[in-house]
């Protein structure tokens, strides 16, 4: 079975307000959502990977990416 999500490469920012971190955030359902944390390569290799087609994110003024 095959079926297309929303993802999203988001930037946060940690709750003790340290710094940011990245992470793909996948929206599975309507209400629900779950974070992937990425090493730091696959990070790359994700945001130069062409078989992706990654776009910025019109609604987002962070400059995260959609999936």
């Amino acid at each position: 079975m095959k079926q297309e999500l929303k993802a999203t490469l988001e930037t946060l920012t940690k709750t003790d307000n340290s710094g940011t971190y990245q992470c793909v955030v996948i929206q599975l359902t309507p209400t629900y959502s779950k974070k992937v944390f990425l090493e730091s390569a696959e990070l790359e290799l994700l945001k130069l990977s062409n078989s992706f087609n990654l776009t910025t994110s019109s609604s987002n003024q962070d400059g995260d990416w959609v999936v």
